[in-house]
């Protein structure tokens, strides 16, 4: 079997009707560092947190469910 890299891209983002979140750089740093061996980039703002990460997978859908 063979297996290519894909770049998966992740976001999560508060119900609309939370409050406005204060984002929290402690856990951005600590999310950036389990992603460091995916190539993995973090980026957070007020309610949204987005990471895009690399993984090997033998085809797009399954670095989809990965």
């Amino acid at each position: 079997m063979t297996w290519d890299w894909y770049s998966v891209h992740v976001e999560t983002r508060a119900p609309a009707d939370t409050p406005d979140l204060m984002p929290d750089e402690a856990a951005a740093d600590a999310l950036m560092e389990l992603l460091e061996d995916r190539d993995g980039i973090v980026s957070y703002g007020t309610g949204s947190w987005e990471a895009t990460i690399s993984v090997e997978a033998s085809d797009v859908g399954d670095a989809a469910t990965i």
